[in-house]
């Protein structure tokens, strides 16, 4: 396609439709793209002047009125209305006061997932067994020290304990 004779038909200086001509033909544009022009599309070609956006959409839409078939309107139309709810839908999910789409907690998920897991790796952990008892070691200040032992043979605690008493 001729995009500078396309362009020219437009309100824009030859300097810059020279440029936007240079600039579609690299972004390899054919005249069935005309239908699925936006604002997006040109500023991310580099088209930052929305004046110069607005040109060649209100060009883009004398051109989908004659020529494009009707199956290209309705996928346009199709398109539009996508990105437009996309945008809109996103806009309400991020207000923290939306009725409408509230934001979602993904905490409680975070939490059974953690439980799971810990579930998991107690079930395939072997059981150690901890043993209470007096040791003989005494604490500085005169008293017997109560010693936590790990790997020990395991003692049946009540019986641990009377004897522990009896001694006293």
């Amino acid at each position: 396609m001729d995009w500078f004779s396309w362009l020219s038909k437009t309100d824009l200086e030859p300097s810059l439709v020279t440029h936007y001509a240079l600039t579609f033909v690299r972004n390899e544009l054919q005249q069935d793209d005309i239908a699925y022009f936006s604002h997006d599309l040109l500023q991310s070609m580099g088209i930052s002047v929305a004046k110069h956006r607005l040109e060649i959409l209100k060009l883009a839409m004398k051109e989908k009125g004659r020529g494009i078939h009707p199956m290209l309107w309705f996928i346009f139309a199709i398109k539009h209305t996508k990105t437009f709810l996309a945008k809109h839908i996103e806009g309400l999910v991020h207000h923290e006061n939306s009725a409408l789409v509230p934001k979602r907690n993904y905490s409680w998920k975070w939490k059974v997932a953690m439980l799971q897991r810990n579930k998991k790796l107690r079930a395939t952990m072997p059981q150690r067994q901890m043993m209470l008892t007096y040791g003989d070691s005494v604490a500085p200040s005169g008293q017997k020290m109560l010693m936590l032992t790990n790997g020990s043979p395991t003692v049946d605690f009540q019986s641990s304990c009377s004897d522990q008493k009896s001694k006293h």
